[in-house]
């Protein structure tokens, strides 16, 4: 499998914020309740991850043409990384 990392794009923001809900509905849901996950999902909405990339240097982890994970950085603290359910273990978060 071949990752490859580049500087997110406005038109990445409706799959960057589809690969963040499916990570925060599939795995974050281990850790977290039901109503904390409703409540964080708005600010990853394709609206709000397009206002975020106003404010951070965003990311995204390509295999073949589809995203398969995102990560911001704001100044040099990293702030979100989301990697798809089906994709994790596989590297594409390093």
């Amino acid at each position: 499998m071949t990752c490859k990392v580049r500087v997110a794009r406005e038109s990445d923001a409706a799959d960057i914020s589809a690969v963040i809900l499916r990570s925060l509905r599939e795995s974050n849901a281990r850790d977290y309740s039901p109503g904390i996950i409703a409540r964080v999902e708005p600010s990853f909405s394709p609206s709000a991850v397009l206002e975020l990339m106003g404010k951070r240097d965003v990311f995204v982890a390509m295999i073949a043409s589809r995203i398969v994970g995102t990560a911001s950085l704001d100044g040099e603290v990293i702030r979100t990384v989301f990697v798809g359910p089906d994709v994790q273990g596989q590297g594409v978060g390093r």
